[in-house]
């Protein structure tokens, strides 16, 4: 029964949001404008990771009303926690970015290294313990040693992001990313079976997003 809900509430609450692309998108003047930057010659609306997050919001009521966690965490734990907390920042720091180039590189560099840093101080559980390099029979214990733990930390991240920053311009790619990312998140059991009717959103995205209806 949870799982005709959970699909229900979904697929009409995607069905209603990219229906209603070009007037929520003009309600809010929220658009991703061509530039040298961008391959795409005409302005799209810049509404995706603002779909997401609504997703993830209702996704996480449904989960909070039937008693279900996505995470295999412990509820109203810090993990949780970080994960809004960084979410909600990066989208706001892209969106802006992204709206009318907001940022200098260098403006974005230390602001994303910022918010990596506040997630590793909420949560301890990011810090790296060991480096284990097994091909040179090698390991490094960076307990002993906890600056390079945050510095090798928030360089990963930044890799991370940058890294998906380059696959954003090309449609499809990067949501394909996330979404595999999630099933692969499924099968190691980092995230439980609930976590796939997400899906939903990645559909309506793929499809709107090949045609570059939003970015």
């Amino acid at each position: 029964m949870n799982n005709i809900i959970y699909t229900v509430i979904l697929v009409l609450l995607n069905y209603f949001l990219f229906k209603n692309i070009n007037i929520i998108a003009k309600k809010i003047n929220l658009y991703d404008k061509p530039n040298h930057r961008k391959i795409h010659k005409e302005k799209g609306p810049l509404l995706g990771g603002l779909f997401f997050f609504i997703n993830l919001v209702v996704f996480e009521v449904l989960n909070n009303f039937f008693n279900i966690d996505f995470f295999e965490f412990e509820k109203d734990s810090v993990d949780k926690i970080t994960l809004y907390f960084g979410y909600i920042s990066f989208l706001i720091i892209g969106v802006l970015d992204d709206y009318n180039e907001f940022f200098k590189p260098i403006q974005r560099l230390v602001l994303s290294s910022a918010i990596i840093l506040i997630c590793v101080f909420i949560d301890r559980s990011l810090l790296l313990s060991y480096l284990d390099f097994q091909m040179f029979t090698f390991n490094l214990d960076l307990r002993q040693n906890i600056y390079w733990s945050f510095f090798l930390v928030v360089f990963c991240f930044l890799v991370l992001i940058n890294s998906f920053n380059l696959m954003d311009g090309i449609n499809i790619i990067a949501s394909a990313f996330v979404a595999s990312n999630f099933i692969i998140f499924y099968f190691l059991s980092i995230l439980n079976f609930s976590i796939l009717f997400l899906i939903f959103f990645f559909i309506f995205f793929f499809f709107y997003n090949f045609k570059s209806k939003i970015f």
